[in-house]
Parts: structure tokens; C-alpha cells; sequence
């Protein structure tokens, strides 16, 4: 949804400090949505 790699579970560990999708999911209710994707304004990430 914004770009990280829970989005892509095929994709592979490339760094040690990756996160697992385990991780991912206790994490990702804890951030906000972005302003451009509630249509607030903003600029989405090229």
C-alpha cells in the first residue's frame, strides 16, 4: 500500500536490518496514512 516490503512478499531480506512481514504487521497500525492518499493535499512519492 506505500511502498514497503510488506507489499512485496516475494521479495527477499537484502539487509540485516530488514523487517519481517511478522514485524511489518505489529508496525503498520501504528503509522499514519499519508496526506496524499486521504486526499489532502501533498505530493505523492515519485
Amino acid at each position: 500500500m506505500y511502498g514497503n516490503a510488506a507489499d512485496h512478499p516475494v521479495r527477499g531480506r537484502r539487509y540485516p536490518s530488514d523487517m519481517t512481514n511478522a514485524e511489518w504487521a505489529a508496525v503498520r497500525p501504528m503509522l499514519s496514512v499519508p496526506a496524499w492518499l486521504q486526499k489532502r493535499g501533498g505530493r505523492p512519492e515519485g
